[in-house]
């Protein structure tokens, strides 16, 4: 088809997309980070214009999911391999989307692959696979952060390599796809039980990634 859209936002081999429902797309470099700053950047479109309207230095290396809670306020940016405060590689910037500024960054456990907010905004959960050469740092879970004090709270387990997350807007249950037991892990982050699978479904075929 025709290109209804060239915003030129940094030269990259891989560059990611995400659209908030407030008029403004959001990309994040996931490798080649520009040799000007020796950091990531987050460019926000203006889909109206469709130019670039601000850029964020991020000071993170390879960013590869942004969300946004359900009033657009915040964006939560995940870094995948950026040093983190717990020793391992992982952490979360939050993004006030008034000033298109870094409010916080948040250490979660190690190389983080997945993320979603709850549909009332109070809760980030972000997956946490595991997989990095370095050694006693946890991973196969999910973390907990408060979307008010940008802490994160609890640390669930979510099976062997956990990848994408979805939390369900009736129940807030959490859908977690645990590529290493080629199943999705069930988890009720509010359980008395510390948030432990609820069930486990089995997958058949080849190991899922969504």
């Amino acid at each position: 088809g025709d290109a209804i859209l060239t915003a030129e936002a940094g030269n990259t081999r891989a560059t990611l997309v995400f659209f908030s429902n407030f008029g403004a797309a959001y990309t994040c470099r996931m490798i080649d980070i520009p040799a000007t700053t020796g950091y990531g950047e987050l460019s926000v479109i203006d889909t109206t214009s469709n130019a670039v309207s601000s850029t964020i230095n991020l000071k993170t290396v390879s960013s590869t999911a942004v969300r946004f809670n359900p009033d657009g306020t915040r964006a939560y940016v995940l870094n995948s391999f950026q040093p983190s405060p717990t020793g391992g590689f992982g952490t979360v910037s939050v993004i006030d989307t008034a000033t298109n500024s870094v409010i916080a960054s948040i250490g979660v456990d190690n190389t983080p692959i997945g993320m979603a907010v709850s549909p009332d905004g109070k809760y980030v959960y972000v997956t946490n696979s595991g997989f990095s050469n370095t050694t006693n740092v946890p991973g196969n879970s999910v973390s907990v952060i408060d979307a008010v004090t940008n802490q994160v709270t609890a640390t669930l387990d979510a099976g062997n390599n956990p990848y994408g997350v979805a939390v369900s807007p009736i129940n807030g249950l959490l859908y977690v796809v645990a590529t290493g037991n080629n199943a999705v892990s069930v988890i009720d982050p509010n359980g008395t039980d510390g948030g432990q699978f609820q069930y486990t479904v089995t997958m058949t075929g080849s190991s899922a990634t969504c």
